[in-house]
């Protein structure tokens, strides 16, 4: 193992015998090579944890814990109280690096004296291409740099400090099915003082059949409602104000509360009120109100769809939320077909 440990990559793995393989050695060709891998085998059924035990011999900077299922978000939080590095970032396990992705994000980091450094990505389905655009880092203002880039809702596409996350104690919510990335990223930007972007796609993101989208999260409107209460609170306790932005980011958020409510095992008039009642939501019509800057924010093509969630018109909302999810559920038995 090297001493010299600058940067912890946590990856979770669970049941990824086919595509583990390349993941790690995407790892191992890094040009920066001051890093631990921690590997954390959540109880996987499939022969991930022999191939992680097969890598350790040829990866000496391979640690591997192993434990019963027990769902990603913990296995996250073991690996960074495991951390010995300066900085951790996360790797999926079925993604990729670019063989640049730790050098030049540590490099940032140490010129910068960052806090968070945030690179993009690239998604793919059987090789990524890493392309370059500009080396320049950014000063990240605002949040709202992080979501107009699409890099927020992630925490694979940044390099954070570890001493930062163990001091306020940041970690993720094993309670949230989906979204755990993003309150765990914008609580890690509430805490930086000092964040920077670059415009370089050092990340291979993965496509696989069935996104998280793609499943039945109930209460998501709750918990998100919830989560968003708690990084207010979490933003007033290290004095950063940005809560505009989580209003108008919750607001955003309709398509999947939609898409949650119509695969509830319940009545038509059912739904309709469980919609009703979410888009009363005093947050959510607050946002709304303030139309002309809400449709800033949004791709033109939606504005008819959010105008239509503006003025309530329920039956128009939940028509387009089956629509979605018969979609969906399409295109992935299309997928599985090809594939």
């Amino acid at each position: 193992m090297e001493s010299n440990i600058l940067v912890s990559i946590i990856m979770p793995v669970y049941n990824v015998e086919k595509y583990l393989e390349k993941t790690l050695e995407s790892v191992k060709a890094q040009s920066f090579q001051n890093y631990e891998l921690i590997a954390i085998n959540d109880g996987s059924t499939d022969k991930s944890f022999e191939i992680l035990k097969m890598y350790q011999d040829r990866m000496p900077q391979l640690y591997i814990m192993d434990q019963k299922n027990s769902g990603v978000s913990t296995a996250r939080n073991r690996g960074i109280k495991r951390a010995t590095g300066e900085y951790v970032c996360f790797l999926d396990a079925d993604d990729q690096l670019s063989p640049d992705y730790l050098e030049h994000m540590y490099k940032i980091a140490v010129e910068k004296k960052a806090d968070m450094v945030v690179c993009n990505y690239v998604p793919f389905r059987k090789s990524p291409i890493f392309e370059k655009y500009s080396e320049k880092p950014i000063f990240v203002q605002s949040s709202e740099n992080l979501v107009q880039a699409g890099v927020l809702t992630s925490t694979w596409t940044k390099l954070i400090k570890t001493s930062m996350l163990l001091g306020y104690n940041i970690e993720f919510e094993r309670n949230m099915t989906y979204g755990e990335d993003l309150f765990f990223s914008w609580k890690a930007y509430l805490a930086s003082k000092s964040v920077w972007m670059i415009d370089e796609k050092l990340y291979g993101y993965r496509l696989t059949e069935i996104g998280a989208t793609n499943k039945f999260h109930p209460d998501l409107y709750e918990k998100y409602r919830d989560a968003f209460a708690d990084l207010k609170s979490f933003g007033r306790k290290v004095g950063k104000n940005d809560e505009e932005q989580m209003d108008y980011f919750f607001a955003t958020r309709m398509p999947s509360f939609i898409l949650m409510t119509v695969r509830e095992q319940n009545s038509i008039a059912q739904k309709r009120k469980r919609l009703q009642r979410i888009l009363n939501d005093a947050t959510i019509q607050k946002a709304y109100q303030n139309w002309e800057e809400f449709i800033k924010k949004i791709p033109e093509e939606q504005i008819r769809f959010y105008d239509h969630c503006r003025k309530k018109k329920l039956n128009r909302l939940l028509v387009n939320g089956y629509k979605r999810n018969i979609s969906g559920n399409l295109k992935n038995k299309i997928k599985k077909y090809m594939t």
